[in-house]
């Protein structure tokens, strides 16, 4: 196995959530010796979950933390009634690029721009499977519903407090805040 993709799983297996860029409050992809290759195959596996969750950034979560979040972040009757089209279309769909969601939902960018980002700090909709590959370090996605993802995780569900997860690397307060629902997705 990749070594990138080793450095990924054992982090992981001790911390359940990473940002994507560097960031000066925890840590991130480049810090704890991954890329961009490495996490997108985690992904892929089913073994981490892409969300923004952490202040509208890119985070992915350990499939352990996603499973202890779940109860406190989806809730789909706070969705916009755009997010709604959006997670419906999907899960109709089976999966869907950025494009393909745009042109089935035909909504001013804006509205779509918010519509997505609440789904992803929702727990609602992930990225499943790569697209296209843009550079060595980005790359479009396929996107799938929660459920679509979860069909593909290998981890199986137990009863765990998210804070076990979070408190190697996040203070009480920071957990705090990740662990509050937002006002409206």
């Amino acid at each position: 196995m990749d070594d990138k993709i080793m450095n990924l799983l054992n982090y992981f297996e001790h911390n359940g959530l990473l940002l994507c860029n560097v960031n000066s409050e925890l840590p991130s992809l480049e810090t704890v010796g991954g890329d961009w290759d490495a996490i997108v195959t985690l992904m892929e596996q089913g073994r981490v979950f892409y969300s923004k969750l952490y202040k509208g950034r890119v985070t992915y979560l350990s499939a352990e933390l996603y499973y202890a979040l779940k109860p406190h972040k989806q809730c789909e009757a706070r969705l916009s009634a755009e997010s709604r089209r959006i997670l419906q279309f999907v899960r109709q769909a089976g999966r869907a690029t950025t494009a393909e969601i745009k042109n089935a939902v035909a909504m001013p960018k804006k509205d779509f721009d918010k519509a997505m980002d609440g789904l992803f700090k929702g727990l609602l909709l992930t990225a499943t499977a790569r697209d296209r590959t843009l550079a060595a370090s980005w790359s479009s996605f396929y996107w799938g519903s929660f459920e679509a993802w979860e069909g593909i995780s290998p981890h199986k569900p137990r009863k765990i407090d998210p804070r076990e997860l979070l408190s190697g690397i996040m203070t009480p307060r920071q957990i705090d805040r990740l662990l509050a629902y937002a006002k409206a997705l």
